[in-house]
C-alpha cells in the first residue's frame, strides 16, 4: 500500500503544473458545477458528477456522470470505472477504457469496506493492481504535462540503454551521499526531504518512461496513442512482478534504467539552458 499512496502524492506537484486549477480527488464524492472550469481531473474510487468544463479526466476506480452541460476537451480515460455521458455533454477528442469489475453495484458493495484485504491471500495482487493504477494516474499527467521530455527519454532508453543503466547505478550510488552532504553543511538539513522527494521523482518518472516505451514497442501503429501505450507497459511489468524472485529484480532494473535515462536527459536540458545563458564577463 506504500507504492500506492507515494505515487499519488507524488502526482500531486505534476498536478500544479496544469494552467487550471486541478483536481486530485480519491475515495470521496464530488461535484464540478456548471460554469466551472478546471484543468485535469483525476479521480480514484470515488463518485460524483460534472456539469462545468474539464480539461481532461482520469476515472480508476470511480463512478463519474457526465451532465448535460459537461465539456471535456481533451480525452477521457477510464480504468474499471462507469462513464456516464447523459444527452448534450461533450467529450471533444476520444475516450480511452481500459475494463474492470467498477459498476455501481460494485462500488455500493466496496464503499464500506475497511481495508484489511492486503492480509488476503492474494495480497500482493492487489497490491500490484493497485500501484498499477496509481502509476497509469501519474503517469498520464506525466505524459500531457512533459511530452517532450518524455519523448526525450524514450529515444534515449531505445538507443543508449547500457549508457542509462550506467547512470541510473551512479545515480543511486550517489543519493546517499549527497543526503550525508547536506546534513554535514547544518544548513542544508532542511533541504533533505526536498532533495529526497525529487530523487524518488525522478525514479518514478523513469519507471513510467520504461513502461511508456515498453508500451509503444508492443503497440506498433498510428492507431496507439500514448495512454494505450503506458497502460499496456505498466500492464506488463505489474505481470512481471508478480513473478518470484525473477520479478522483482526485473522491476527494480526497469526502475535504475528508466532513472538513468531521466538523470541524463535531465543533465542534457540543464546543460543546454547554462550555455545559453550569456556570461556576466
Amino acid at each position: 500500500m506504500k507504492n500506492f499512496v507515494f505515487c499519488l502524492l507524488l502526482s500531486l506537484p505534476v498536478l500544479a503544473l496544469a494552467d487550471r486549477p486541478a483536481k486530485f480527488i480519491v475515495g470521496k464524492d464530488f461535484s464540478i458545477m456548471a460554469g466551472e472550469q478546471v484543468g485535469s481531473v483525476v479521480v480514484i474510487g470515488s463518485r460524483g458528477s460534472i456539469a462545468g468544463t474539464v480539461e481532461d479526466l482520469v476515472a480508476i476506480g470511480s463512478h463519474v456522470e457526465l451532465q448535460p452541460t459537461a465539456r471535456v476537451e481533451k480525452e477521457i480515460v477510464s480504468v474499471g470505472s462507469e462513464i456516464i455521458k447523459h444527452p448534450g455533454s461533450l467529450v471533444a477528442t476520444q475516450e480511452v477504457g481500459i475494463g474492470g469489475p467498477f459498476d455501481e453495484e460494485f462500488f455500493e458493495r466496496f464503499s464500506d469496506y475497511d481495508f484489511p484485504f492486503i492480509f488476503w491471500w492474494p495480497g500482493k495482487l492487489i497490491w500490484v493492481f493497485l500501484t498499477f493504477l496509481a502509476s497509469l494516474a501519474v503517469g498520464y499527467l506525466y505524459l500531457n504535462l512533459a511530452p517532450r521530455f518524455n519523448e526525450e527519454v524514450r529515444w534515449y532508453l531505445s538507443n543508449h540503454s547500457l549508457g542509462a543503466f550506467a547512470f541510473g547505478v551512479l545515480g543511486q550510488f550517489l543519493v546517499f551521499p549527497g543526503a550525508l552532504l547536506l546534513l554535514l553543511t547544518l544548513v542544508g538539513i532542511p533541504l533533505i526531504p526536498i532533495y529526497l522527494v525529487v530523487v524518488f521523482s525522478l525514479m518514478i518518472l523513469g519507471y513510467l518512461s520504461v513502461a511508456f516505451c515498453i508500451g509503444t514497442s508492443v503497440l506498433k501503429g498510428p492507431s496507439a496513442s500514448s495512454t494505450k501505450a503506458l497502460a499496456s507497459g505498466l500492464l506488463i511489468l505489474a505481470i512481471v512482478k508478480l513473478l518470484p524472485f525473477v520479478g522483482a529484480a526485473i522491476a527494480y532494473l526497469a526502475l535504475v534504467v528508466g532513472f538513468g535515462a531521466v538523470l541524463r536527459k535531465a543533465y542534457s536540458r540543464i546543460a543546454e539552458r547554462g550555455s545559453r545563458t550569456p556570461s556576466g564577463n
